[in-house]
């Protein structure tokens, strides 16, 4: 499910809302994958989503709502260059979320995370929830979900580094990088995987 609307507006070739803009509001999840279909109770998935902003042009600051709790700025290295500071959470039969960065809103790119979590411990059909969220305020700019079975019978689940099965993606992407947002490199945190690096930490 989507929880953001997107728009053509006069300043902005493809924005969301009207100014001044909330940068997080201008991103989007692209894409949804888990590695299995089918899982055993308890047992661990991972769980990967592809993310980004379609935002058309870099405008002035006035334009921007500066003053968002979500909202970062590069200005340091790139001069006025408005983001947003985001993470990917995951909810199955536990929570778990990634590192997340501040992302610049021009920069079109997919930014791509992964991170495993538990299976409920009782059989059944049951949702895998991905939500892009807020660091600051908590706010879940937008969300999907993708349907997997606990059972009993289920193979045994792939490891992280093994390839993901070729199941339903959702009717999206299968969660692989487009381009990187800033720089190629990969960090680790916990037992989250993030397949690219933003060119500031968040603050």
């Amino acid at each position: 499910m989507r929880s953001t609307a997107r728009r053509t507006s006069p300043i902005s070739s493809y924005a969301v809302g009207s100014p001044p803009y909330v940068t997080a509001e201008q991103f989007e999840l692209r894409s949804t994958n888990v590695s299995t279909q089918s899982v055993k109770p308890g047992a661990t998935l991972t769980a990967t989503a592809g993310y980004g902003s379609d935002f058309g042009k870099i405008i002035t600051r006035f334009d921007i709502d500066t003053d968002h709790p979500d909202y970062c700025n590069l200005e340091e290295r790139f001069g006025f260059s408005p983001g947003a500071k985001l993470y990917l959470r995951v909810r199955f039969g536990t929570s778990n979320s990634s590192d997340g960065d501040c992302w610049l809103i021009s920069n079109n790119s997919t930014a791509t995370e992964s991170v495993e979590v538990a299976a409920p411990t009782t059989p059944g059909n049951y949702d895998v929830v991905f939500e892009l969220v807020g660091r600051t305020t908590g706010t879940v700019y937008d969300s999907d979900r993708i349907e997997v079975q606990v059972d009993e019978q289920a193979p045994t689940n792939p490891g992280p580094d093994d390839p993901p099965d070729d199941g339903d993606d959702n009717g999206n992407n299968n969660g692989g990088s487009e381009d990187q947002l800033f720089g190629p490199g990969v960090a680790i945190g916990g037992v989250a995987v993030v397949a690219l690096v933003a060119a500031l930490a968040l603050s």
